[in-house]
This record gives structure tokens, C-alpha cells and sequence, in this order.
């Protein structure tokens, strides 16, 4: 199996161009399986404030926010067609995960 990893865990401090004071956090796993031209992801997070309204990926120079290029969930009907909603948070340090459909 030819595969690429990358991960990173997630906090509003990540946000820009302003971060966000936030207890919210999250992890984001990636795993680029060339040999099977295969993708596979696991985004998980805990701690929200509120609720959960979209994840996705922006693509843009450092800190400067580009266009979103990667929905993964949103339950505001702004994502691409087949876009899934996102699950809502469990309890406080208990986390959620997700995954593709």
C-alpha cells in the first residue's frame, strides 16, 4: 500500500484572520491511499459552545482565509450537492466523530 498521512489537531487559535477564544477543539485525520486512488478522513471534535454548523477547509496564504475548497458537513444548506449534514456535539469532552458517507 502506497499511503500519505497527515493530521492535525484543531482550535480556534487556528482560525484567521481572528482567533476565537473558544473551549471548542478537534482532531483531523487524512489518509491518501495512492495504490487504491482512495481517500479516507476522520474529523472528530469536543468541547463546542454551541452548536455545530459546518465543517470544511479553507485554501489560502498564511493568515488569510481562502475559499472554502473541501466541505465536509454543514447543516446550512450552503455545501455542495451529497454534502452531509453534521452530527451535533455529544456532551462536553466526550467528542464526535466524522466520517464519509
Amino acid at each position: 500500500m502506497v499511503a500519505t498521512a497527515f493530521g492535525g489537531n484543531l482550535t480556534g487559535y487556528n482560525e484567521t484572520p481572528s482567533t476565537l477564544s473558544t473551549t471548542g477543539n478537534g482532531r483531523f485525520d487524512l489518509l491518501i491511499d495512492e495504490g487504491r486512488d482512495e481517500v479516507h478522513w476522520q474529523l472528530s471534535y469536543a468541547d463546542l459552545e454551541s452548536a455545530v454548523t459546518q465543517a470544511h477547509i479553507h485554501l489560502g496564504r498564511p493568515a488569510t482565509s481562502g475559499g472554502v475548497s473541501v466541505f465536509f458537513c454543514t447543516n446550512l444548506g450552503n455545501g455542495p450537492a451529497g454534502t452531509q449534514a453534521c452530527p451535533p456535539a455529544l456532551r462536553p469532552s466526550a467528542g464526535r466523530s466524522l466520517r464519509p458517507t
